[in-house]
């Protein structure tokens, strides 16, 4: 019986399963790692999707994906209102280049500025001109307006464009933040990089 089972064909079958075995689960495993990480990125994305966590950096750069520069939704002149957190300060604002600006530098940093550089022709203040006031430091140029009650800064007269109107896209209504696209700015190091802000 044994001699017999040596030499069938399902003895010979079993062998060359068992010999193409290793190769199959390497390979598998290969695959299954990718996929697991795509996933992971798209998980990660849908709950953050304009600031992906950085230690998922690694997992998204084995998939191929590049998280990190977001692109506008919309090439549409469209016209936005926003304002403060307590609604004192109302302002609306036309868009046709849907650009933001996310400037590293120490103000912009803890206040979560995104930069919607306009022309004052596009910026109208519907209300709470009264309520606003003005903190400057360093040159004086830049003129931070915020909200006295609530402290919201909505929009400021930037250093960068002093004739223009710099509005805060995250005051901005309803969930527009992705219609834009978001370009880092490294202003710790402004003078150097002030000719890469463009309107």
């Amino acid at each position: 019986m044994s001699q017999v089972l040596k030499g069938c064909k399902v003895g010979s079958a079993h062998h060359t399963l068992g010999t193409n075995q290793p190769n199959f689960i390497i390979n598998s495993t290969r695959v299954l790692r990718k996929e697991f990480w795509c996933v992971l990125c798209i998980l990660f994305l849908s709950l953050r999707p304009l600031r992906p966590l950085r230690f998922v950096s690694v997992p998204l750069r084995l998939c191929g994906k590049n998280p990190f520069k977001t692109m506008p939704t919309t090439n549409k002149t469209i016209t936005y209102q926003g304002g403060c957190h307590c609604g004192a300060v109302r302002f609306q604002v036309t868009v046709d280049n849907h650009k933001l600006d996310e400037c590293n530098c120490s103000i912009c940093s803890k206040k979560g500025f995104l930069h919607l550089i306009v022309t004052k022709d596009k910026f109208t203040l519907l209300q709470g001109e009264e309520t606003l006031q003005t903190y400057t430091f360093n040159t004086g140029i830049a003129k931070h307006k915020f909200c006295s009650n609530c402290g919201i800064h909505s929009f400021y007269i930037p250093r960068s464009h002093p004739d223009c109107i710099d509005v805060n896209a995250r005051c901005l209504d309803g969930d527009v933040i992705s219609n834009f696209e978001i370009v880092a700015f490294d202003g710790k190091n402004w003078e150097d990089n002030i000719h890469k802000l463009q309107m």
